[in-house]
């Protein structure tokens, strides 16, 4: 029907100039003259309703769309050519092709992570590396509760948290320990703990008595990522209620890998006295991620060597939760592994963290942890 309608007014104005006869020369070129114009007028309205033709049969008939364009060869009008240059953004543009072309591929575009919680090929926030030092979150939502790593606070980022510990042994003797820390965020990759410490023995008539008043001292050596394994040096010493001071000196090692946090310490504690008592060890934690930056899982275990006395080892599993952004939960159930080692050594942690002094932001909660004692 589009060709009928563009042919019929065509052939009757070119009847109507065959039918002119007899002209002078100068009323025949003014025909001439007037013809080409009227052919060239034609000639542009019949691209044009050849265009919207092309355009009407691409939306009502998808199929026959190229068939329509490939049969448009004398068009003057260039087409558009719709391209996408994103996921979500498109643009258009002008080509000198006689055809409508294909709309281009899309580019490779950044998939979109519709879950961040449940861990799977996607990054892990709790991994970005948005510390002062660049250290990550899941450092300052600490996993471990004998194996501290790297610093776990930014300058002058406050908290706190509460500490319960028990042990028990086949004798019977069961002794408990519960404590109170203060964490201090300082600058040039540093970090200051106060804590106080109580404890409670079965085998003692006392009940609850002050067991050390101490002050730990944490000092990376460069930003975190720059060393393998960032190391930290770690000094804490104890007012010991009863007894002699105690000085103890660890070395911090820690990393992540895709959803695997790991943390190795190795510990020196010395007796400040003449004839003090002595001991060496190590103690590491490993964990996975289960729900980022809100659930992991772990295990976690100790060596111990007092000198002139017996190794111990003990072993088992860590949970750690996230109800809130600043605050955490952690779990550990230790099983002593030699005759030595206590039966059986748990604990349980609570944390609050107040944020950075600046600004007010908090990246979650910084747990700390501390061995030793009864």
């Amino acid at each position: 029907m589009t060709l009928v309608g563009c042919f019929i007014p065509v052939s009757f104005f070119l009847a109507q100039c065959g039918s002119v006869k007899n002209l002078d020369p100068s009323s025949e070129r003014f025909l001439k003259l007037g013809m080409n114009r009227s052919l060239v007028r034609l000639r542009s309205v019949f691209s044009l309703h050849s265009f919207i033709s092309v355009i009407t049969a691409a939306l009502v008939f998808p199929s026959s769309a190229q068939d329509h364009a490939d049969s448009v060869t004398t068009s003057t009008l260039d087409p558009v050519i719709v391209e996408s240059n994103d996921a979500t953004a498109m643009r258009t543009k002008r080509s000198g092709s006689p055809w409508f072309r294909p709309a281009a591929e899309p580019d490779p575009v950044r998939p979109v992570v519709l879950d961040d919680q449940f861990v799977g090929t996607a990054g892990l926030l709790e991994e970005v590396e948005d510390g002062a030092y660049g250290e990550p979150e899941w450092v300052d939502h600490r996993r471990f509760s004998t194996t501290r790593v790297y610093i776990q606070k930014d300058p002058w980022e406050v908290g706190i948290e509460e500490w319960y510990r028990v042990r028990t042994y086949d004798s019977g003797r069961v002794t408990q320990r519960f404590q109170q820390e203060v964490e201090i965020g300082l600058p040039n990759r540093m970090q200051l703990d106060l804590y106080e410490k109580v404890i409670h023995d079965n085998f003692d008539p006392n009940g609850w008595t002050q067991d050390e008043f101490a002050v730990e001292l944490r000092y990376a050596f460069a930003d975190w990522g720059v060393l393998p394994g960032n190391p930290t040096l770690y000094e804490e010493y104890a007012f010991a209620e009863d007894g002699a001071d105690v000085l103890e000196s660890k070395i911090l090692f820690g990393d992540d890998c895709e959803g695997w946090h790991w943390g190795v310490n190795l510990i020196h504690e010395q007796e400040l006295t003449t004839d003090g008592d002595t001991e060496w060890a190590a103690s590491f934690g490993l964990s996975r991620t289960i729900i980022d930056s809100k659930l992991s899982l772990g295990i976690e275990g100790k060596w111990t060597h007092p000198e002139g006395g017996s190794d111990e080892y003990i072993l088992g599993p860590s949970a750690q939760w996230l109800p809130t952004e600043n605050t955490h939960l952690d779990l550990v159930v230790l099983a002593g592994l030699n005759d030595a080692a206590p039966e059986t050594e748990c604990w349980l942690i609570f944390g609050f963290d107040f944020g950075r002094g600046g600004n007010g932001e908090s990246r979650g909660y910084n747990p700390t942890s501390v061995g030793g004692g009864i």
